[in-house]
């Protein structure tokens, strides 16, 4: 009963590493992060940032999602914002900035 029963964790904990990422040598399942670099036109960002980085606090909230925006601007003068999350978080925060630019 005992080797069944180790079996069928050895074989949940490697279908958990297949699903959510990889599995660390004490068996913690780390989920599996992407980075995506959005270009954003200089106009708008400050509809992303909001007032005191308020944007960027909303973009967290919804989709856990971590945003960096570099001071720079690129030539053009649009700006860069980086998303790290998991897939799923970084594109529901894409979403999420594509409604945040086109408000008024």
């Amino acid at each position: 009963l005992r080797g069944r029963l180790l079996a069928e964790c050895v074989r949940v904990v490697a279908l958990l590493a297949r699903m959510f990422g990889h599995v660390e040598p004490q068996g913690v399942v780390q989920p599996m992060y992407v980075s995506v670099v959005v270009t954003c036109p200089g106009s708008r960002i400050g509809k992303v940032i909001g007032p005191g980085g308020s944007g960027l606090r909303h973009l967290w909230r919804l989709a856990r999602v971590r945003a960096h925006v570099p001071r720079e601007a690129l030539e053009n003068g649009d700006r860069e914002i980086q998303l790290t999350g998991t897939p799923e978080q970084v594109q529901q925060a894409q979403h999420i900035m594509v409604q945040m630019m086109s408000q008024p």
